[in-house]
Order: C-alpha cells, then sequence, then structure tokens
C-alpha cells in the first residue's frame, strides 16, 4: 500500500545534478518476524497513513533496514555498503541509468539478492543511492517461508 504523495516524492529527489537511485522506507518488510496481528483486516478498512498511524511503534512493523539505517540517521550515502539495503519494494531511478547499468538480470531463477545485484550495478554506474524516509509503502501481510527462502539467498 503506498503511502501519500509516494511517486511526487521520489519524483522530487530525483531533482538534484547528482544521479541517484532512491529508496524508501517499507514498513511491514521484515520476512523473519510474523505479519503484524490485526494488519491486514486495518488496511482493508483505512487509508494507509490511518494504518500507519495506529501500527508505526510496533518494532513488527519496522522496515527490516530500520536499524542500521538509524546508525547513520537514514543517510544511505553514509553506509558501508549501501546496495545492501538496496530494495526494490520501493524505489525509482531514471530509465536511461536502469539500462545504462544493464537492466535486471534475468539470471535470478530463485529469491533474493537480485535486488542488491541490480543496486551494485547501478551503483558501478555512477549512481549515488539515496534513501526517503517520507517516501514509504506498507507491505501486505503474507506468509513467508524462510526456511526454503534463506537457502535461496545464500545461492544467489
Amino acid at each position: 500500500m503506498f503511502g501519500p504523495d509516494l511517486v511526487r516524492r521520489h519524483i522530487e529527489a530525483h531533482q538534484v545534478p547528482q544521479r541517484r537511485a532512491v529508496i524508501g522506507y517499507a514498513w511491514g518488510y521484515e520476512p523473519d518476524l510474523e505479519p503484524t496481528r490485526g494488519l491486514e483486516e486495518a488496511l482493508e478498512q483505512n487509508p494507509p497513513e490511518v494504518v500507519l498511524e495506529r501500527y508505526r511503534d510496533r518494532p513488527s512493523l519496522h522496515d527490516i533496514r530500520h536499524p542500521e539505517l538509524e546508525q547513520y540517521d537514514f543517510e544511505l550515502e553514509r553506509v558501508p555498503l549501501p546496495w545492501r539495503l538496496f530494495f526494490t519494494i520501493n524505489c525509482s531511478f531514471h530509465r536511461e541509468d536502469y539500462w545504462g547499468a544493464g537492466g535486471s538480470d534475468e539470471g535470478f531463477l530463485e529469491w533474493g539478492g537480485e535486488d542488491q545485484e541490480l543496486a551494485l550495478r547501478l551503483e558501478r554506474h555512477g549512481l549515488t543511492l539515496h534513501f526517503l524516509r517520507d517516501a514509504w509503502v506498507i507491505e501486505w501481510p503474507h506468509e513467508r517461508d524462510m526456511a526454503v527462502r534463506w537457502p535461496q539467498y545464500l545461492r544467489t
């Protein structure tokens, strides 16, 4: 579920001289935790900004990247190897940069790794990786079998 002004915030983030790839906050993206109790029902009945106000203090709703980003005041440019924190659940970049970096690698056939691999190529293509807290989404709750997914990620 998109937060208010998500697209506008991404567009504005690109109105700077340097080329950049932008990522935003992904509330509820924490694959190792059970989905936040009551979140799905709340999203079915309320706009995302109301749901976020109600649930934002629950650790299970925090973005999995939150602790590391918080250490650097959410300034991705200060994070060592920032491409590790790039998830396509909420991101933007110019089409020319995407294709200039080679586009998506169709060789990824299992879960995990393709986001970070793309971010590394975007970075090598000359882009700065930038984080926006106010450009956010809430991931719709769903089951994840991390016992299956984690070994897939490690193989990538």
